[in-house]
């Protein structure tokens, strides 16, 4: 069977206005769209996304009309949970159940081809610590809405918030969960690239990871070339990023996610953030100088185990990082007897 073409490959076929492709290689594209479902599928998708919804609504002014009682497909609204810069987070009832419905802000076409291809991501991964994408819908005056399990808890923003230096004990307890479920992801070939305290959701018996809504398949092509995901979009928290991504570079893979764990581990074993940054601007100054204080200095009472192992994650150079979240979960786990 051969290899499916790319997202980029298909939109070009598709886009009379865009760079014009061999003709040979627009009939081996469409050849294949003939024999495959899924691309058929993806395809279909395109062509609805780039159609006017029959409102005329924008789906960034409708997010601001919503309220309890109206109803988004089969859930009726109940709760504002949350506003961020990606959407907001509603409660809703199906009638008998209740779910968190996450309605995405971005309204250009090739944000709502992102945000669906990342949800079918995010529902390709099962792992318990993980919060599961139930279902993905579109709304015609809203656009892409996301169906999660409605979860009682706290972000590990407010326990950091709330303690600031968290115990050696404590931080195992909470990072090892996290870890575990980054280490699956990575094994199916997905990274998150928004790992941050406030997509790590605590409940009484869980720990779990919050919002593969910016994932991105390893194998996929770079950032820099890709239709989906633009040039200069920075798709993450800038505090928790990893070099590359501050800097637009096109590798982005695991190591990203290994530089964001080290950044919660630092934050949570000493009570600072690595890099103390409140803009953009100054975030940028300090990974050009590379003045990342030492775990050690900051908090001395540490194995060296410990914060060798943090620090090996925050290697601003990609090729000196830790390839793999493996090396910080491997020596955290020595430490799980005092959970």
């Amino acid at each position: 069977m051969d290899a499916c073409p790319s997202e980029e490959e298909l939109l070009e076929v598709l886009d009379s206005s865009g760079p014009t492709r061999p003709q040979e290689a627009k009939k081996r594209v469409f050849a294949h769209v003939d024999r495959c479902a899924m691309c058929r599928e993806l395809v279909a998708s395109f062509v609805k996304d780039t159609r006017p919804n029959a409102a005329g609504h924008k789906p960034a002014e409708a997010l601001e009309t919503l309220g309890p009682g109206q109803t988004i497909g089969r859930y009726v609204l109940v709760r504002c949970l949350g506003v961020g810069g990606a959407g907001v987070v509603w409660e809703g009832h199906d009638g008998s159940h209740a779910f968190a419905l996450k309605v995405l802000r971005h309204s250009a076409s090739h944000n709502v081809r992102r945000h669906r291809r990342e949800a079918r991501i995010a529902m390709t991964l099962q792992h318990p610590n993980i919060v599961p994408v139930h279902e993905v819908f579109d709304d015609r005056a809203l656009g892409p809405v996301l169906v999660m399990p409605l979860l009682g808890g706290e972000t590990f923003e407010k326990v950091l918030g709330r303690a600031g230096k968290l115990s050696l004990e404590h931080t195992v307890a909470y990072l090892l969960p996290v870890l575990n479920a980054i280490a699956y992801a990575h094994a199916q070939g997905v990274v998150h690239r928004d790992l941050k305290p406030q997509n790590v959701f605590v409940q009484r018996d869980r720990i779990s990871i919050l919002d593969f809504g910016v994932a991105k398949l390893l194998e996929e092509s770079s950032l820099a070339g890709s239709a989906i995901t633009r040039t200069g979009e920075l798709l993450g928290t800038p505090r928790y990023m990893a070099p590359e991504q501050i800097f637009g570079e096109q590798r982005i893979d695991a190591r990203v996610d290994v530089w964001a764990v080290g950044v919660i581990a630092y934050r949570a074993l000493s009570g600072d953030l690595p890099i103390a940054a409140r803009t953009l601007g100054e975030v940028i100054k300090v990974h050009t100088r590379g003045a990342i204080v030492p775990l050690e200095q900051r908090a001395p009472e540490l194995p060296r185990d410990v914060t060798n192992a943090v620090m090996h994650a925050l290697q601003g150079e990609h090729a000196k990082r830790a390839p793999s979240v493996d090396g910080l979960g491997n020596v955290l786990s020595g430490y799980a007897r005092y959970r």
